[in-house]
């Protein structure tokens, strides 16, 4: 499991390039636990494409919010320790909770795009 979140990770960071390193703040463990389901969810060999693909966009999306929350943190390290640090079980656990919050932001899209779509109809009816 760690191999294939390390390739997916070290992907990643090529695209977005080097950060400098930093201690890692707990209160962003939750993304960070997320950002490295994501990761695995996405490199899973036995995996449909559609998981892998929803595995990427889970990564990219938390590796993001901890990107905007600690600008330049080095997430090497952080990303191995969170990745040895999940058992089978705390995977599923996050695994589930992540999804749970990812669901809420796709509502929360929807509904805005909702909103803006009912605007756009009113100025051109």
């Amino acid at each position: 499991m760690l191999k294939t979140i390390m390739v997916s990770a070290a992907a990643f960071v090529l695209c977005i390039g080097a950060a400098s390193a930093g201690d890692f703040p707990p209160d962003a463990r939750g993304d960070l636990n997320c950002a490295v389901v994501g990761l695995e969810l996405s490199a899973a060999p036995t995996a449909n494409t559609q998981v892998q693909q929803a595995g990427l966009m889970i990564a990219v999306y938390y590796l993001g919010r901890l990107h905007g929350r600690l600008p330049g943190i080095d997430l090497e390290s952080p990303i191995t320790d969170a990745a040895n640090a999940l058992t089978p079980e705390r995977f599923d656990t996050e695994r589930l909770r992540c999804a749970a919050e990812i669901q809420g932001v796709g509502q929360d899209l929807q509904a805005m795009g909702a909103r803006i779509q009912a605007r756009e109809d009113q100025r051109n009816p």
